[in-house]
C-alpha cells in the first residue's frame, strides 16, 4: 500500500498529472479495491464450483471458465467500471 500511494498519488501529483486531493484519490482507490475484492471472490467461487463438479478434468473446465470470465470482463469493464 505505501508503494501504491507513492506511485499512484505523490509521483503523479509531483509531475502535474492529477488534480485530485489525497482524500478524493484515496476514495477512488478504495472503491477500486472493493470492486476488485468482490470480483475476485466471485471468480474463485465459480472456479471452485467447477472443481467440485469435475474433479478429474477440473483443469480444462477451470481454464475455459477463466477464459470466458476474462473475455466478459474485457467487454464490460471499459463500459461500466472505467468510464
Amino acid at each position: 500500500m505505501p508503494w501504491t500511494i507513492y506511485s499512484g498519488f505523490f509521483r503523479e501529483r509531483h509531475y502535474g498529472l492529477m488534480n485530485q486531493s489525497f482524500p478524493a484519490w484515496f476514495g477512488e482507490y478504495s472503491i477500486a479495491l472493493a470492486l476488485s475484492l468482490v470480483a475476485t471472490a466471485i471468480f474463485f467461487m465459480i472456479v471452485f464450483a467447477v472443481i467440485r463438479r469435475a474433479p478429474r478434468s477440473w483443469w480444462a473446465w477451470a481454464s475455459a471458465v477463466t477464459i470466458a470470465l476474462l473475455a466478459l470482463m474485457i467487454m464490460v469493464a471499459p463500459v461500466f467500471i472505467a468510464p
